[in-house]
């Protein structure tokens, strides 16, 4: 998954709409045989060919010189372009829409309109008339009204999928989550019964999101799924008790998709901040937790509150 500044991405977002996700178009190779792969090396040969048996004879030519060398410095150009535009994030979630961008502009589905979505499957027939189904990253959207719309491919077509499935089922609240650009923290960040920070470090690290109750500390040590992460902070944004939610985190840490967490009892733990750092001191050792300046101040808060 792709985490850039929003405001790099240059996308017509309505007032107060946040992104929540970003990726790259891209599809892996999936022709059986590698025959994607001799296509597209086929087709670099034909071009390379082509571009030899007409560019190498103008540019001997004194006359056609001039042309042919402004042919190759606009074919060059227009690669650097396509290059330049193939790496950059062209599928987006924000709160309220799923969005894509291509060379023609930028289009988006509104979430509450989608009730269901599909995995294209693409077929390709041999010369002998065998025919081999393939699947793409092709995310196929189905609209309340009956209506399809086609999104990527996608590289992280498991990320978005997952996140889409959170939306679909409402079980991820997209107001809840936190914007990407980082300017608009998730609406569990903000509560003060419990200190939720969804980026930290340790050692230059990143991990994942660290949740601090009234009778523990749970610290996802590797960066959640966008579905997951958006889980959890719609579970953590509900109007219940602390004691509750945090039994709640605990339960979505033992998810085969969470990875690894730690999990540790605040009563054989000090808790205090150096700097812009939160330190866990336990009888084995001493961790330290590196926030951003903003949420070292909230920790701060929190801390203060608890004594």
């Amino acid at each position: 998954m792709v985490r850039t500044q929003a405001m790099s991405f240059g996308l017509p977002l309505l007032p107060g709409e946040r992104v929540l996700w970003a990726g790259m178009r891209g599809q892996p190779t999936r022709l059986p045989g590698g025959a994607m792969g001799c296509r597209v090396a086929y087709a670099y040969m034909l071009l390379i060919g082509f571009g030899t048996l007409c560019l190498v004879p103008m540019i001997a030519i004194r006359q056609t010189r001039i042309p042919a060398l402004v042919g190759i410095a606009a074919i060059a150009a227009a690669a650097f372009a396509y290059r330049r535009y193939s790496q950059r994030p062209a599928i987006f979630v924000t709160d309220r829409r799923v969005m894509e961008r291509t060379i023609f502009g930028v289009s988006g589905v509104s979430i509450e309109e989608i009730r269901g979505y599909h995995r294209r499957i693409d077929k390709y027939r041999d010369r002998y008339g065998n025919v081999t189904e393939v699947a793409t990253n092709i995310v196929v959207l189905v609209a309340q009204h009956g209506g399809v719309r086609s999104i990527g491919p996608v590289v992280d077509y498991d990320e978005l999928t997952g996140l889409l499935d959170g939306l679909i089922s409402r079980d991820i609240d997209p107001s809840k989550m936190r914007g990407i650009e980082g300017a608009s923290p998730a609406a569990a960040e903000k509560r003060e019964d419990l200190f939720v920070a969804v980026r930290n470090r340790t050692d230059g690290d990143a991990y994942g999101p660290l949740i601090i109750g009234p009778r523990g500390l749970v610290r996802f040590t590797e960066r959640l799924p966008i579905g997951l992460e958006g889980q959890l902070l719609t579970t953590l944004a509900q109007p219940e008790a602390p004691e509750d939610l945090e039994a709640r985190v605990v339960f979505l840490s033992r998810r085969p998709d969470a990875g690894h967490a730690l999990l540790l009892d605040l009563s054989t733990a000090e808790l205090g901040m150096d700097s812009t750092s939160l330190r866990v001191k336990t009888p084995e050792r001493t961790l330290m937790i590196q926030l951003d300046d903003a949420d070292a101040m909230r920790a701060r808060r929190f801390l203060q509150a608890r004594r």
